[in-house]
């Protein structure tokens, strides 16, 4: 471990803060002129390790800080930053920042940036070896020459503290100290003890007296308690008699109050009977008014439908003779449709037979002519041309006019196939649509009756939701008067209970209930009159109790009761008391447990939930039963007690009390608002309920009339749209068969273009095979057989395709006639006939029309009647309301004449329990007087409760006259006398005890003082020793010629010196004497420590430092100091100017010592003895910073520094060694220049 780093700001001549470079870990060297700041850096080093400014005064303070131009300083520290690689510093960091700071009203320390204090600093550097006993690891200037000119007595202190004999000498003060007060304190002891015996002798007699004392005071308290136990006995019978008579009566009491609550509530019971009685005699009368509206309705649908039948009924008649013609003809025309419909079906089969046997004939036909005719017309070619070539280019010419007629041919035939294509498609359409237009009118009966039957039911479905209607509406009308009565009623009981509130309070209940049905806000539960029930016996005590916290609104959260708070306050909608459930913690109260004080809580149900509020509000009260108890249990157990009527007792003795108008209860009041709530709130939410059934309804009929509509509007367009359709029927036949013609004829022309192709493909070949033949003025043999050959055949074929043709026209003729018959004559005849049949049909509609109108009738009847049912059931729940109204007051009169009875008794009742309750208190103040007196008695006797019993009053009396007068001679007694006999007796005892203890403690002071005697002379003669051995080494190494010892001088060597006349000091060298004489010295005998050297040689006489110049002695000084910091190393050391008095040789030989320190490991102690810290003596060399005005340590140093002082600021800096040998030669020159 070593200084890394020092930074200094504000402090003395260093006014900006210096940033030292690092130092190295062994020997630094710093230079400056004198006044630069070179004292001042060991200064700040002191400053924050040293105890040289220690407990400084705001003055000292002051001149701690820079003093220059430009503004002034007002805090100043130096911060010195330590390599703790080693980690002598137990902080396991590589460094360690000690820091302190000061200004002019603080003094601060920081290790590595965290305040400490200057204990923690110190306890740090100790453990990093720093010994405060050896104050030589700085050396300030003047410390040499202070230690040289240190007299031989000083140099033995020195030695001391070295030793750390301090340590030894402040806990030696400390034992002495306890071991004197331990003295003291058995001073003490034995004075207090001589007391105490004096007075235990003084006691014993005392005690003697005592005991007479007590023998007669225990009779006459036993004989005093036996008068007042029986006369307690007495009372006491007494007060259970009377208690069990006054139970009796409290219970006879309770029962006739009972039976006066049960009667009031019967009373009420029936007056709410009665009312609702009367509203339910007034929804009657308005639904038998509706009833009546009803079958005047109904009797006038009845009226109109039998006209109707009446009607519908008279043209039958008619309708059903034209119906019997109409079937006549529609029967004959449809035989002969029949008919002519079956014999086109024979004449068509043999009409296509014939017109394709004659296609077939046709096309031989054509085909041997097509021969013949190129047969003819080669051979004129033959005869009509020359050459070959003449020949060839008519035939080429030829082929080309085929070709291109060939092509027109196949281009006409390629439309005529699409065209057919088109009618086949259209020819199946028309079939479709012919098929369905049929099977509709064929269905055209059955459909309409579907459709009829649709309708019907559509109908039927409307009457009947519009009948379920009128009885939701008649239901929503009686529910809807029970809710304006239930609306009313509450609001009646809403204005009865604001009046019992102030209009604010009114106002914000108001509100806080409409937050609450609205549900804007979580957590309410209600108001506290709402969260619990009581029975009417104890519903005015609870009144009185509670009073407007009646009103107060239970919430969840005190956040909750803010919510509301805050929407009343925007809303100004009044104001509430809240009670939060997270906040309120009611607190225990001792309440009193008997039958006359009963706790209020226990007459209150509510839920758990609640236990808290209720806790808050009713927890510190009883019910007493009458107000002078209810007094006596406040006055007595600090508690509010209430009667039943509501009388109130305080425990600072409030009596409260009066009359109360219980027909005014606020209790009563929230619950009729609860109440009449509750009913309008059933009522609304039934009401709802109807309305949402209503709209359904509503919903359903229109969507049921909008089916019977479509059902109607259906069948009308059925109805309407028979007639077109038929015509469309016939229309579409006629397309059909003009397009089957079109089609014919388009078949035809594919035949005949067939037909054509064919010829020219037969002319075509016969050209092309003609170019192939040669030339030639005739046929050849095989051509002209051929040509004969239809010569001959031709005019057959003509034969038979004129007779084929004939009976192909023949069939024709007749197929056309039928069809034209049927088309123009038959089938509209037909659909004459058949829309006649429709006629005769709407007289099948006027006989459903008239089946239609008799089950509307039979309907309405069945509404008449059930109508009438209705009616009938009304007035007869009317006539039973009325007589059940009349029996309800008949009965509301006998209980108010039981009111009046029982209200009576009630007052009897209550005037005895007072009675009794006044004898009660009696009886009651006399046993608490009786038990009083007892009770002051104290501990009696264990025969007291027997002894006495048998004797009379008298002779009771008599003995006690006799106890008191011998009681009366022995007043003086000292009645504590057993008990300070006892306390003396335990006090001499602890303070016996008290006293071995500190015998005991005194030895072990004495024997721990004789232990730290030994240790302290053992650490002297040690430390000695290795101050010594090092001297003798250190000062050979400096002086190599010469030799240096350290001498102990001791009390009696000196003095027999002295008196043999010597001239000499009594020095005795402590390596010099024998193990013996080590043996027989005594610490205390040291007188000093003398000093001898030799400089020139290590056998000549020694001298002491008396007898040295100015410079051996300063060399003298240097050798103890290397000597005292070998046996108690230091992790650094700093020198100023320790050389400044050394010739060149001995600085050179100093320069050297310091080196060799700083780089070599130190010696151990001789003989193997160890230094007082346990590893001083291991560890390598210390870092060394020196400062001087020589070269000598200069050229031996591994690290310059400069100290350079400008504008009053001083400032250090790296020099290279030149430079500063440089600085120091100057130096030197400028001191010889005055000198000479």
């Amino acid at each position: 471990m070593h200084i890394h780093q020092i930074n200094i700001h504000g402090f003395k001549s260093y006014a900006n803060q210096t940033h030292i470079e690092p130092f190295s870990p062994k020997h630094n060297v710093i230079v400056g002129r004198n006044g630069s700041g070179k004292s001042n850096f060991f200064s700040a080093i002191r400053f924050v390790l040293g105890d040289d400014y220690n407990h400084l005064s705001q003055k000292e303070r002051s001149k701690l800080l820079h003093e220059g131009s430009g503004s002034a300083v007002m805090t100043a520290y130096v911060e010195i930053v330590f390599d703790n690689h080693d980690n002598r510093f137990p902080t396991d960091k590589e460094f360690l920042t000690l820091r302190r700071s000061i200004g002019n009203k603080k003094d601060e320390y920081s290790i590595d940036h965290k305040n400490a204090t200057k204990k923690d600093v110190e306890s740090m550097l100790e453990v990093a070896g720093f010994s405060r006993a050896n104050p030589y690891y700085i050396v300030k200037q003047g410390m040499v020459t202070e230690l040289t000119n240190k007299s031989d007595q000083a140099r033995l202190e020195l030695l001391k503290d070295v030793a750390g004999t301090k340590v030894y000498d402040e806990r030696r003060r400390e034992s002495l100290r306890i071991m004197q007060e331990t003295d003291n304190k058995r001073s003490k002891i034995d004075e207090l003890l001589d007391g105490i015996e004096g007075r235990l002798q003084e006691l014993e007699q005392e005690k003697e007296a005592l005991t007479v004392y007590q023998s007669r005071d225990r009779e006459r308290r036993a004989l005093e308690f036996t008068i007042h136990n029986r006369e307690l006995n007495k009372n006491q019978e007494k007060l259970t008699a009377l208690e069990s008579s006054r139970q009796e009566r409290r219970d006879l009491e309770e029962e006739h109050d009972a039976e006066y609550r049960q009667r009031e509530e019967e009373l009420d019971a029936i007056d709410m009977a009665i009312q609702e009685g009367r509203q339910r005699i007034e929804l009657l009368n308005a639904e038998k008014l509706q009833y009546k509206s009803e079958w005047e309705e109904y009797m006038k649908e009845k009226g109109t439908l039998e006209s109707d039948i009446a009607e519908i009924a008279e043209g039958q008649g008619a309708a059903q003779q034209a119906k019997v013609r109409h079937e006549a003809d529609l029967r004959n025309l449809q035989l002969q449709i029949a008919k002519n419909e079956k014999d086109l079906a024979t004449i068509t089969p043999l009409y296509i037979a014939k017109k394709d046997e004659e296609s077939i004939v046709a096309g031989w036909l054509n085909e041997a002519e097509s021969q013949r005719d190129r047969l003819y017309d080669k051979q004129g070619r033959s005869a009509r041309y020359k050459s070959k070539k003449e020949r060839d280019d008519f035939l080429n010419a030829e082929i080309n006019k085929v070709n291109m007629d060939l092509g027109r041919r196949k281009a006409l035939k390629m439309e005529t196939n699409e065209s057919i294509a088109e009618l086949e498609s259209d020819i199946q359409k028309l079939e479709s649509d012919i098929a369905t237009r049929r099977a509709e009118i064929d269905n055209y009966g059955e459909h309409r009756m579907s459709l009829h039957t649709a309708y019907q039911n559509a109908k039927d479905k409307k009457d009947e939701l519009q009948d379920q209607k009128k009885e939701i509406d008649r239901e929503f009308h009686q529910v809807t008067k029970a809710a304006d009565t239930s609306r009313n009623e509450l609001k009646k009981a809403e204005d009865n209970l604001s009046r019992r509130m102030a209009f604010p309070q009114s106002r914000g209940m108001a509100s806080v209930q409409r937050i609450l049905q609205q549900g804007q806000i979580e957590g309410i539960h209600g108001m506290v009159a709402d969260l619990f029930e009581v029975d009417n016996r104890y519903k005015t005590a609870v009144e009185v109790i509670a009073g407007m916290s009646l009103f107060d609104w239970v919430v969840d959260t005190d956040q909750v009761g803010a919510q509301v708070i805050d929407v009343l306050n925007r809303t100004k909608g009044g104001r509430a008391k809240f009670i939060a459930l997270n906040r309120i913690t009611p607190r225990n109260v001792n309440l009193p447990s008997a039958s006359d004080a009963v706790r209020l809580m226990s007459k209150i149900r509510y839920d758990e939930e609640y236990e808290a509020v209720m806790q808050h509000v009713f927890g510190k009260t009883i019910v007493c039963p009458t107000i002078e108890i209810a007094s006596q249990y406040a006055r007595t157990h600090g508690v509010s007690a209430v009667t039943p009527e509501g009388h109130t007792a305080k425990r600072r003795g409030e009596l409260t009390g009066g009359y109360i108008d219980t027909s005014k209860s606020r209790l009563d009041a929230v619950a009729a608002v609860a109440k009449w709530r509750k009913e309008y709130e059933a009522q609304e939410s039934k009401r709802r309920d109807l309305q949402r059934k209503r709209d359904q309804m509503e919903q359903r009929i229109t969507a049921a009339v909008s089916e019977e509509w479509k059902a109607a509007n259906e069948l009308r367009k059925t109805e309407n749209s028979h007639g077109p359709a038929k015509q469309e029927l016939r229309r579409l036949e006629s397309t059909l068969q003009q397009t089957k013609d079109q089609l014919e004829d388009r078949k035809a022309s594919i035949a005949n273009h067939d037909t054509a192709v064919a010829r020219l493909d037969e002319q075509l070949e016969s050209y092309e095979a003609e170019l192939q033949t040669e030339f030639k003025k005739a046929l050849s043999k095989e051509e002209e057989r051929q040509l004969e050959s239809l010569l001959s055949t031709i005019p057959d074929l003509n034969r038979q395709f004129s007779a084929l043709s004939a009976e192909r026209y023949k069939l024709e003729g007749k197929k056309t006639a039928l069809e034209n018959q049927l088309r123009t004559s038959f089938y509209p005849q037909l659909d004459v006939l058949t829309s006649r049949e429709e006629s005769s049909q709407s007289g099948a509609s006027s006989s459903t029309k008239l089946q239609e109108a008799q089950r509307d009738l039979k309907r309405a009847l069945k509404k008449v009647k059930q109508v009438e049912a209705h009616q009938e059931e009304t007035e007869n729940a009317i006539r039973e309301a009325d007589e059940g109204i009349k029996s309800l007051e008949a009965q509301m009169a006998e209980k108010k004449e039981d009111l009046d009875r029982l209200r009576r008794q009630n007052k009897r009742d209550r005037e005895q329990l007072a009675e009794s309750a006044k004898n009660r208190k009696k009886l009651s103040e006399n046993v608490k007087d009786l038990q009083r007196q007892i009770a002051q008695l104290g501990t009696l006797p264990d025969d007291a409760f027997e002894k006495y019993q048998r004797l009379n009053d008298e002779q009771i009396l008599k003995r006690l006259k006799t106890a008191n007068s011998e009681l009366k001679k022995l007043k003086t007694v000292n009645k504590k006398a057993f008990e300070q006999y006892n306390n003396f007796t335990s006090q001499r005892k602890t303070l016996l005890e008290r006293r071995k203890e500190l015998d005991s403690s005194q030895k072990s002071i004495q024997d721990l003082i004789a232990v730290l005697d030994q240790r302290k002379d053992e650490a002297i003669e040690r430390t000695f020793k290795q101050v010594a051995f090092e001297f003798n080494r250190v000062f050979e190494k400096l002086v190599p010629a010469g030799t240096g010892k350290l001498k102990i001088q001791r009390r009696a060597d000196k003095e027999a010196a002295i008196a043999r006349g010597e001239d000499d000091d009594g020095d005795v060298e402590m390596g010099g004497v024998d193990e013996a004489e080590q043996r027989r010295s005594e610490v205390a005998s040291f007188v000093g420590v003398g000093i001898s050297v030799s400089f020139n040689s290590k056998y000549d006489e020694q001298q002491k430092v008396a007898q040295l110049s100015g410079g051996q002695k300063t060399l003298c000084a240097l050798a103890l100091l290397f000597a005292i910091q070998l046996c108690d190393p230091a992790p650094f050391y700093l020198f100023d100017e320790i050389d400044a008095n050394l010739d060149a040789q001995y600085r050179t030989a100093v320069a050297g010592m310091i080196h060799e320190l700083a780089n070599k490991e130190s010696d151990a102690a001789p003989n193997g003895e160890a230094s007082g810290s346990g590893n001083k003596n291991k560890g390598t060399g210390g870092q060394f910073i020196c400062t001087t005005f020589r070269p000598e340590m200069i050229h031996v140093a591994d690290k310059m520094y400069g100290v350079i002082y400008e504008k009053k600021n001083s400032r250090l800096t790296v020099q290279k060694r030149e430079a500063a040998l440089k600085f120091v030669d100057e130096s030197q020159e400028a001191a010889r220049v005055p000198a000479r």
